[in-house]
């Protein structure tokens, strides 16, 4: 049995941040038109005081929050009769830039919403602007003492808190353990064992295995860039964010472009792989490593599938976890908001214990949510379960002897990295750079000299700012 929501009709005005004068196709367009008629009819009478939440969409496409999070924002309405809240978003295909630099605009004159959920990047523009209020002083250390801090470090521009997440996945690679021993491995380990294999006589097809076709950039972005400019530095050989300096002209990272042009699939040319079939590559020999990526649902489920033999051992690097603790979203509080006690109590609802077990569960980014609610052997499931309350639930795949897979979920959330959705600029300038090389309008010297060039003229830019 799984959880399921209860179904309600909540009054919030999900309207778009612009006025809807364009007209929109599909049902998306019918969607933002019964929006747009409720905002008119609610204009036409004494509107109440509002609360304007702004849900920044990186999409074409307006986003209004997920479906817990505007239960979340229901739920919390309901202590505010006299209070209006409204979530916004950006106009579809309108730009970028255009949205974060009204909203500065908008702030920085004391207005604007009141609170912003914004990806990390956008976090650290508004920080950088003075726009966001720091948040360390306001929520109670036992909630973020509950809170992963992998979690909270994602959240944070030096010292100062700034935004806070309400979910979390983790993503992390598998390897056989007869293969690979090691807690960790290098870019050089994982180079040194698709040599041995050619060397045999009996190459890898690739080096993970995907659902999809694993591309020469694809390939080059898991082995070297994850973490190669992290919120809390690099974690790569390649650069030494502390020094401004950058590694890129040198024999290992030409032989890198190689391998990953020679081993590199065009894209489109596999059809999807589903999990067993991923499992049977990797068991065969065919690939050298699994990817395992998800909530706790979906982590127990590749665990439990290759629970023999198998090692979680996490993307190459060099002195760190090779795990990360991906956020998507983070809830902020423009700094000029007039309702800052009402705004900061919806960030300690969507963080309580309750909100997190009840709506999120098995994606919360409480630790006592994940350690306190996983019920091992249960009377009336053959599987561990993820209790929501005392009667929802979800089924968790477990281990043979019936146990769950939670603690070793719950320690790559203690331990992994600040995971990231977006681009950096040197992952940005790498990834553009090297396509010359994979599309054969350059040779790999040649590419790893613009590299070498470009990214320590933003180095050097980086360090002057």
């Amino acid at each position: 049995m799984e959880k399921i929501n209860k179904k309600y009709c909540y009054p919030l005005l999900c309207t778009l941040f612009l006025a809807l004068s364009v007209a929109l196709g599909g049902c998306g367009a019918e969607e933002q038109v019964q929006n747009t008629a409720v905002l008119q009819e609610t204009e036409q009478s004494s509107a109440p005081a509002q609360i304007r939440i702004f849900y920044y969409s990186t999409t074409g496409e307006p986003n209004f929050g997920d479906p817990q999070f505007k239960e979340c924002l229901f739920r919390y309405s309901e202590k505010y009769p006299g209070l209006e809240f409204v979530i916004e978003s950006s106009e579809p295909g309108e730009d970028r830039d255009m949205v974060l630099n009204r909203l500065l605009a908008d702030i920085s004159q004391g207005r604007g919403p009141d609170i912003l959920v914004l990806s990390r990047k956008t976090l650290e523009i508004f920080q950088d602007n003075g726009a966001l209020a720091e948040l360390s002083g306001v929520l109670p250390e036992e909630l973020t003492g509950q809170i992963f801090d992998s979690v909270l470090r994602q959240g944070r521009v030096g010292d100062g808190l700034y935004g806070v997440a309400w979910e979390a996945r983790v993503d992390t690679l598998l390897v056989p353990e007869k293969v690979w021993q090691g807690e960790t491995w290098r870019v050089a380990d994982v180079l040194s064992l698709l040599k041995e294999r050619e060397t045999q006589g009996e190459p890898y097809d690739r080096w993970l295995s995907i659902s999809y076709s694993l591309t020469a950039e694809q390939m080059l972005y898991d082995l070297a860039l994850q973490g190669i400019e992290g919120i809390e530095g690099s974690v790569s050989t390649l650069v030494d964010l502390e020094q401004g300096k950058c590694f890129f002209d040198t024999p290992e990272f030409v032989r890198l472009l190689e391998i990953c042009k020679k081993y590199g699939e065009v894209s489109g040319s596999r059809e999807y792989t589903d999990q067993a079939e991923r499992l049977a590559e990797v068991r065969s020999g065919r690939a050298l490593a699994l990817l395992c990526s998800g909530d706790l649902k979906e982590f127990s489920r590749v665990m439990a599938s290759c629970e023999d033999g198998f090692r979680c051992v996490g993307y190459p690097t060099e002195n760190a976890c090779g795990s990360y603790v991906n956020c998507s979203r983070f809830m902020t509080v423009n700094a000029a908001t007039e309702n800052y006690d009402i705004v900061v109590g919806f960030l300690k609802e969507m963080l309580s214990e309750e909100v997190q077990r009840e709506n999120f569960g098995i994606s919360s980014v409480r630790r006592d949510v994940l350690t306190e609610n996983v019920v091992e052997h249960p009377s009336f499931c053959e599987t561990p379960v993820f209790m929501y309350g005392d009667k929802a639930y979800t089924q968790l795949e477990g281990k043979a002897d019936g146990s769950s897979w939670a603690r070793e979920y719950v320690e790559l959330l203690e331990k992994g990295a600040p995971g990231s959705w977006e681009m950096s600029e040197i992952q940005l300038i790498v990834m553009e750079e090297a396509a010359a090389y994979f599309n054969g309008d350059k040779s790999a010297e040649d590419v790893a000299g613009v590299i070498q060039s470009m990214v320590g003229l933003y180095l050097d830019e980086r360090r002057d700012n």
